[in-house]
């Protein structure tokens, strides 16, 4: 079953350190960081608030704006900025055209989703490629309320409420 509003996903006591790896919580679980895009956000709510908790973001959580620029000599440049409000607006507010094209409400502000991480995948890699594998047969241009139909009836076993 999924959640019916963002509010019922249960809050951490204490802020989930940042990283791309596993996070043990005290009782054993052990929960992988989802991503800040609109596909992480479906997944979230498909998963429902027995697998995913949320914590509270702080400025330093958020990781930085990285751009690569190719120069006419065909040489790769890359630099990295601190993240600004207006960058966090567009991600947000890319995130939430997402999850209304996925007939989903809008996700609430300042807070950083984890799920917990089913026992057949290993990590945070290991769980996005099942994810993949499970959409690999899908057209690239779904919209995302058809995504978010092949999940729920497709990724039972990776996404279900424990």
């Amino acid at each position: 079953m999924t959640a019916r509003t963002w509010s019922e996903f249960p809050q951490v006591g204490e802020p989930l350190p940042a990283g791309d790896g596993v996070y043990e919580s005290p009782r054993g679980q052990r929960y992988i960081e989802l991503p800040e895009t609109g596909r992480g956000a479906l997944l979230a709510w498909i998963a429902g608030p027995r697998r995913v908790v949320r914590s509270p973001v702080g400025r330093e959580d958020r990781p930085p704006v990285v751009t690569t620029v190719t120069t006419g000599e065909g040489e790769t440049e890359r630099s990295e900025s601190p993240r600004t409000v207006v960058d966090q607006e567009e991600i947000d507010a890319a995130v939430d055209e997402y999850l209304t094209e996925a007939d989903l409400p809008p996700r609430p502000r300042g807070w950083r989703w984890f799920l917990a991480l089913p026992p057949s995948c290993s990590g945070p890699e290991d769980f996005h490629r099942s994810v993949a594998a499970l959409l690999r047969d899908k057209p690239a241009d779904r919209r995302p309320a058809d995504l978010r139909k092949v999940l729920e009836n497709d990724g039972r076993d990776l996404l279900a409420p424990a």
